[in-house]
């Protein structure tokens, strides 16, 4: 097998498909930069809608409350003024895309607690403030679509008080009605998820950043599952390749970067790779298979108006490289491997103390990730052929991906059957 030359460089990017009932995998690269928002921004709200990404409200550097719509279009890797801005200008909002049309609901204007309920008309290009109210005023509130039904939930009242109840909008008789189910923690700065026939509830704000993960069912009611790793609230939130994702937010600490998902199927808690700025009170939203982060409040208290967005899809490409060239050495042996294989690092540059070597099938999704262990001036890792719960991986192509610093280096190894032939 032939190992990458100072002349080579492979940038992976990775399709982040996701195997029904197999082990979670987490992405390849780090998040990548875009081009920021014009106006920097946060308690934002954000939709995507018609191939853009819509960023709505929040507040703006000079902590001024805003109405401004933008949009951002990735085909075009341009930013653009929305066709109109809000009727009325909302921090801590929350908005969805309901019937085709986009909905914003509650929020505050300074120091009041909103009611009202926006909805952008396409047809004249315009928001109109709808007459039906929330039943009760909702800061921070979570707004979701389960059973083609449009939800309302938690949130800060105008007293300061959190709420636990939820509303649903009954388009039979137009208005707003309270539910039957409520949470079962009051809170605010939460995420509601629908993901099939369930809707998930996590995070938020009630006395501090709270951990709570519950599921509704139509016919369970709501029971409670595992907490989060990391209590957050005033995250972004979103269902991304059939996963509840979970991007930074407000923890005990300050803002975070740390990234972190749900399976559904595992009923288990996965983290992922930070993104590149600490941030609060942001937003996300999924458009062409990639996880849009819009703005946001940093550590400093400094609005933001960067856009991070996961890696879009594409195959393995290998190329010519003047401005990086790969000095490490990696090593297999055996390889071909039936039972094990031995990795092994030469010429790390970085002063990590340990470095990690993650394995990639070829569709992308990540088998395991080996803490690789410093033994004079080589770093070592053992693969086993087993998955990150211990479930042999298939034979087949795999490749094994090693970063130290800004230096990375890839190599490709290959898992027979025991007898040594291929299934």
């Amino acid at each position: 097998m032939k190992l990458l030359t100072t002349k080579q460089w492979v940038v992976w990017h990775f399709s982040w498909l996701w195997l029904s009932g197999s082990a979670a995998m987490a992405q390849l690269l780090p998040w990548e930069k875009l081009d920021p928002m014009p106006t920097p921004r946060y308690g934002l709200t954000a939709v995507a809608w018609q191939n853009q990404i819509v960023v709505i409200g929040g507040r703006d550097a000079q902590g001024q409350t805003v109405a401004t719509v933008e949009s951002y279009n990735p085909a075009a890797q341009q930013w653009s003024t929305f066709a109109a801005n809000l009727q009325q200008a909302r921090f801590n909002a929350a908005a969805i895309v309901y019937h085709n049309e986009i909905y914003v609901v509650g929020g505050s204007q300074d120091d009041f607690v909103l009611r009202t309920v926006e909805r952008f008309n396409a047809s004249s290009n315009r928001w109109e403030v709808l007459a039906p109210q929330l039943l009760v005023g909702r800061d921070g509130p979570a707004l979701a679509v389960h059973n083609d039904t449009l939800l309302a939930i938690g949130g800060f009242a105008e007293n300061g008080v959190y709420l636990k109840s939820i509303e649903h909008f009954n388009a039979a008789t137009n208005e707003w009605q309270p539910s039957l189910w409520q949470l079962t923690v009051p809170r605010a700065s939460l995420a509601a998820l629908s993901w099939k026939d369930s809707l998930f509830t996590f995070g938020g704000l009630f006395h501090g950043p709270v951990a709570v993960l519950e599921r509704y069912h139509s016919s369970a009611g709501e029971t409670r599952r595992n907490d989060m790793n990391l209590a957050r609230g005033n995250m972004a939130a979103a269902i991304f390749q059939n996963k509840l994702w979970a991007i930074g937010g407000s923890t005990q600490e300050g803002p975070t970067a740390a990234v972190e998902f749900y399976d559904p199927i595992l009923s288990q808690w996965f983290e992922d790779e930070s993104l590149n700025t600490a941030r609060e009170l942001h937003a996300a939203a999924v458009l062409g298979g990639r996880l849009f982060i819009a703005g946001g409040l940093n550590a400093n208290k400094t609005a933001l108006g960067d856009l991070e967005v996961t890696p879009p899809f594409a195959t393995v490409v290998e190329s010519e490289s003047k401005t990086l060239p790969v000095t490490l050495e990696l090593l297999s042996y055996p390889n071909p491997f039936a039972t094990q294989v031995q990795l092994l690092v030469h010429n790390v540059r970085s002063k990590n103390k340990t470095l990690t070597a993650a394995v990639y099938a070829l569709d992308g999704t990540r088998v395991r990730l080996l803490t690789m262990t410093n033994s004079s001036e080589r770093y070592l890792a053992l693969w086993d052929g087993r998955d990150e719960i211990g479930r042999e991986a298939a034979n087949g192509v795999y490749f094994v991906l090693v970063r130290a610093g800004a230096e990375q280096i890839t190599k490709k190894i290959l898992k027979l059957n025991h007898e040594g032939g291929r299934h």
